[in-house]
């Protein structure tokens, strides 16, 4: 069972923010997360399933789950 989830903390946010936003790592951060969710979806679309449900175990405001099904959808799945 799922507790409800809690607002992120402005702190937690802060440093998911900076994590992308840094001069130093952003390239780094945005390349490696585009290819973590290709990889991903394209896992998911070549699965033996026919339907795919996303459940977004992420934080709020964490766009992965937008990523993800954004990704499904060019892959059309």
């Amino acid at each position: 069972m799922l507790s409800t989830e809690k607002v992120p903390s402005s702190e937690y946010m802060d440093a998911f923010r900076d994590a992308f936003a840094a001069k130093s790592c952003s390239r780094l951060n945005r390349g490696r997360a585009g290819r973590d969710i290709a990889r991903l979806a394209k896992a998911l679309a070549t699965g033996k399933r026919d339907e795919i449900v996303l459940v977004s175990l992420a934080r709020a405001d964490t766009p992965i789950g937008v990523l993800l099904r954004r990704t499904l959808g060019i892959l059309r799945r």
